[in-house]
């Protein structure tokens, strides 16, 4: 018991030592933008007793306080100081308070009641030889959010015949910024880059001819915080279109209904320009060709690249506005242009087999064979003025994309549908004049054709036995075209070119 007497009697002669410290804060009465000052308590009494003093500081507007400790003096000179280069920054007015800690680690604090809430303050003040003769140009908060990246622009017209333009220097947040400022005759700028958010101030300092220094006021700009953006440019649309039909008569009942989805968008980045198309329909089915269409276009200088489906324009003859779903690229120049197209018109579809009266299997849908495409255009000239095309196209339907169950009677073992073949050559001239009011134009093309290859290529004994003659194998030309027995016509002729012209003449009343 005598022992925590004796404990809580020491901790009270301490705690009354630490109570007799004194001090006195000479506070500064106002603080000018880009220049440093210097806090110091002085300590009347008690100064042996005195651990440390930390002084915390923070910018009016500012929710935290940063901490800093003060330099000790000595016993001959009992004060502690802190050298606050973070004031020189400040645009608004500067708040602190001090925390005393004594050597047995008790505390208190200058203002003692709720520092953090009742700092002392000092209040931010211009200097007083502002002259009128520096006119802010920009930026103006009054009419714009400056952003990370801002112009600073100030009128020297007013004085420029009595300013040494070689003595000015700029200030951008209390840093010298002189050397990347462009200074002219009656005016001068400074880019500023990659701005933090919040309050910038900066001014401009200056010799006359007769020797006095001039100095700007002390101008603020706010830097706002910017939002997220894209890092491209990107617009687009969505539409949504439904439809339901519903006729009723007597016993008969039927219903068409149908929903559709369009997101269509566009965008670009620099030298780069693209834009998609996404169409959902509930026609969709697995049991017909495709009607949900997908397409990515990607643009650069002189080339177009396009993955998914696309209805390109080749040819009249060869291909003309018929969807391809695969990869379309273009080179295009002023006077020379490069199309090609690979992909597939149709997809494989499987037909339908059900059973008969007497129960054997019968195809009762046909299926379809997926067709593919490769298509080839060059064109010389412009569709302004004088334009000749040359190209070939080739649709092939792939026996293997469908089951033999689906295009051929299990029962008699009868081609229901069959595979085909067609390679077409093509060339165009049109001739524009007038600003298009006048167009001529001509079309020509040959086609080889043959309506069923499942038994591939004729070989030389089956040549032999028919009407065929060729003065070469057709098994080594089957890759680019399957020449058999059932070709239309099966000997090639006139009936195997197309050829048309136009003429186009607009006249204004």
């Amino acid at each position: 018991m005598k022992k925590n007497i004796l404990i809580i009697f020491l901790l009270f002669i301490l705690v009354s030592l630490f109570s007799n410290v004194s001090f006195h804060h000479e506070q500064p009465l106002n603080l000018i933008v880009g220049k440093v000052i210097d806090l110091e308590l002085e300590i009347r009494e008690g100064y042996s007793d005195i651990n440390k003093i930390n002084v915390f500081f923070r910018q009016t507007g500012e929710t935290s306080y940063t901490e800093k400790e003060m330099e000790p003096g000595s016993e001959s000179n009992p004060k502690y100081s802190s050298t606050m280069k973070e004031f020189s920054n400040y645009s608004s007015n500067a708040e602190y308070y001090f925390v005393i800690q004594s050597i047995n680690g008790d505390i208190i604090t200058h203002p003692s009641i709720q520092p953090e809430i009742n700092p002392l303050r000092i209040a931010v003040n211009a200097p007083q030889d502002v002259n009128d003769g520096f006119v802010l140009l920009s930026p103006d908060n009054a009419f714009s959010d400056v952003n990370n990246e801002f112009l600073i622009a100030v009128s020297i017209f007013a004085i420029s015949d009595d300013i040494d333009h070689n003595s000015i220097q700029v200030f951008v947040n209390g840093k010298d910024v002189t050397k990347g400022s462009r200074i002219f005759t009656n005016a001068l700028t400074y880019k500023v880059s990659k701005a933090k958010p919040g309050l910038h101030s900066f001014y401009v300092k200056a010799k006359m001819l007769d020797g006095s220094v001039i100095e700007s006021e002390h101008w603020i700009t706010t830097v706002k915080v910017k939002g997220f953006e894209l890092p491209m440019d990107l617009s687009g649309r969505a539409l949504v279109s439904m439809r339901y039909m519903n006729t009723s008569k007597d016993n008969l009942d039927d219903s068409d209904k149908s929903a559709n989805f369009l997101l269509s968008f566009k965008g670009s980045q620099k030298w780069l320009k693209f834009k998609s198309k996404i169409y959902l329909s509930s026609l969709e089915t697995s049991s017909a060709q495709a009607v949900n269409r997908y397409n990515l276009s990607l643009f650069v200088p002189h080339f177009n690249l396009t993955l998914g489906d696309h209805a390109p324009k080749m040819n009249s003859f060869l291909l003309s506005s018929k969807n391809v779903m695969g990869i379309h690229g273009k080179l295009d120049f002023k006077s020379f242009r490069l199309m090609y197209t690979y992909g597939k018109i149709k997809r494989g579809v499987d037909g339908k087999i059900s059973q008969s009266i007497t129960g054997q299997d019968s195809l009762s849908r046909n299926g379809t064979f997926k067709q593919s495409n490769n298509s080839l255009r060059l064109e010389l000239g412009s569709p302004q003025n004088f334009m000749i095309g040359f190209g070939f196209a080739k649709n092939k339907d792939d026996i293997s994309s469908l089951n033999e169950n689906y295009y051929r009677n299990e029962s008699d073992s009868v081609l229901v549908i069959s595979p085909k073949d067609n390679l077409l050559f093509g060339s165009d001239v049109r001739l524009s004049m007038m600003n298009q009011r006048f167009v001529l134009g001509s079309e020509v093309a040959v086609s080889l054709y043959n309506d069923n290859i499942i038994d591939g290529a004729i070989t030389n004994e089956e040549m032999e036995s028919s009407e065929i003659d060729l003065p070469f194998d057709p098994v080594d030309f089957e890759n680019i075209f399957v020449i058999n027995e059932s070709m239309v016509p099966i000997k090639p002729g006139i009936t195997n070119i197309a050829l048309k012209s136009y003429l186009r003449l607009f006249v204004y009343r």
